[in-house]
């Protein structure tokens, strides 16, 4: 139900600055072994998995911010996308009561579109 307005550089800037600031590199619990079952995959530590959600830059964004569907006031996600040796991975995060979160780490489960990324430069790592 979030606008479908993309955000400027300039606000995913701010955005990925304030959620590296105050991020513990933690990953939110779901019911969904989804992350756990990528990192298994990608035969990766959630160390690793910190690092690259670390290194998230503007190109990487796919969308937001968005609502969350609770409903709770100021609690937005944002959605980015990274290859992680060789594998596009779909990564969900939020900056909620000065702490962010990551709520996905996991392959994609639709196509993912990346508004500020260079064609051609999909499988590149930064």
């Amino acid at each position: 139900m979030g606008s479908k307005r993309i955000s400027s550089k300039e606000e995913i800037e701010n955005f990925l600055k304030i959620f590296k600031s105050c991020w513990d590199k933690q990953v939110v619990s779901r019911i969904s072994e989804e992350n756990d079952d990528t990192l298994a995959v990608l035969e990766i530590t959630p160390e690793h998995r910190a690092e690259e959600i670390k290194n998230l830059q503007v190109e990487d964004y796919v969308k937001g911010p968005t609502p969350d569907h609770d409903g709770t006031p100021d609690k937005e996600w944002w959605e980015f996308g990274a290859y992680v040796k060789s594998y596009e991975i779909y990564i969900k995060i939020a900056v909620y009561k000065n702490k962010g979160r990551c709520m996905s780490f996991h392959f994609p489960n639709y196509e993912i579109t990346y508004p500020y990324k260079r064609k051609g430069n999909a499988n590149e790592k930064k």
